[in-house]
């Protein structure tokens, strides 16, 4: 028996309506009724919870190949995920990266020519990010790359290597790292800025 025809078996030997086991397990009674006719396909959460309703297992609810194919569902959500989460990682830290060499910030220098009562000239100067903090003896800037590298790297070897799930924990981890670097690579560069009298794009 498939499992619409196992699911409206079930209901109707407990003498329940459809709105009744919806309201049961929190769900619309347009899904049971869908379910029943076979038009959706339940989620395992759901599958899950209509085997515990009716006190049974859920390979009981479902034939083998219903249950093969909510795993591979899983597991296939499971990998797009994955996979948009390492492309994310990889776009964010290249794109940072090149930033931090890009010249976008202006230092203002003043030119004073020693007569008195004169005003100085001004004269504009673009520094990157990284010769900006580094020049003020901060090195956010340049750990945030060393660790973007790494994201990078890590990211990338999860999008050809999936199946190792210690590398795919690792490039969160490392990522995530990345992310809190990136925000203090910013402060230290917007406050590197501000304590020399800089002006930033």
């Amino acid at each position: 028996m498939n499992f619409p025809a196992k699911l409206k078996s079930l209901r109707k030997e407990k003498g329940l309506t459809q709105e009744e086991l919806a309201s049961a397990i929190h769900v619309s009674r347009t899904l049971i009724s869908k379910y029943e006719n076979g038009a959706v396909e339940p989620t395992r959460e759901n599958a899950e919870l209509l085997a515990q309703f009716f006190g049974i297992k859920l390979s009981e609810l479902l034939d083998q190949d219903d249950v093969a194919h909510l795993a591979l569902k899983r597991s296939d959500a499971g990998e797009i995920t994955n996979r948009v989460i390492n492309i994310l990682a990889v776009i964010i830290s290249v794109i940072s990266t090149i930033l931090a060499f890009v010249p976008c910030v202006i230092v203002r220098k003043y030119i004073y020519n020693g007569e008195p009562g004169c005003l100085p000239a001004v004269s504009y100067v673009n520094f990157s990010p990284l010769e900006i903090t580094l020049s003020n003896g901060n090195r956010f800037v340049l750990i945030y790359l060393i660790v973007a590298i790494a994201t990078i790297v890590l990211a990338l070897l999860c999008l050809f290597l999936p199946k190792y799930k210690w590398l795919r924990i690792t490039s969160y981890i490392i990522f995530g790292i990345s992310v809190f670097l990136l925000l203090a690579a910013i402060i230290s560069v917007i406050s590197c800025a501000s304590s020399n009298l800089y002006d930033y794009l």
